[in-house]
């Protein structure tokens, strides 16, 4: 099968979890309950790298999810900041009619 090289770790690990450790039938049974569904994943998980390699920019943006997810945290974090600094007793104005963030 040329989508065998498509299985993620994650559902590799998945399935090796999911396996019965008593006997080699029931090995058997799993792999055979669960082939159609791997195979799907596997195909699907092979329709996108072929999407990302035809457009590198979208599959850069997919593949660095953890980047993403930091940029945003601290991005958040310094929104919250200045949020809470603009309601501290130093800010003297008024905040609805004079707004200002540092001064």
């Amino acid at each position: 099968m040329p989508y065998c090289t498509y299985l993620t770790n994650e559902e590799k690990t998945e399935f090796y979890n999911s396996l019965p450790t008593d006997r080699d039938k029931e090995k058997i049974e799993v792999l055979v309950e669960t082939s159609t569904d791997l195979i799907r994943r596997m195909k699907i998980e092979y329709q996108f790298k072929k999407f990302f390699s035809i457009y590198p920019f979208i599959g850069a943006l997919v593949y660095h999810t953890e980047l993403w997810k930091t940029l945003a945290y601290y991005t958040i974090l310094i929104l919250n900041i200045m949020n809470l600094y603009s309601f501290t007793a130093e800010n003297e104005n008024d905040r609805l009619y004079e707004p200002k963030l540092f001064g």
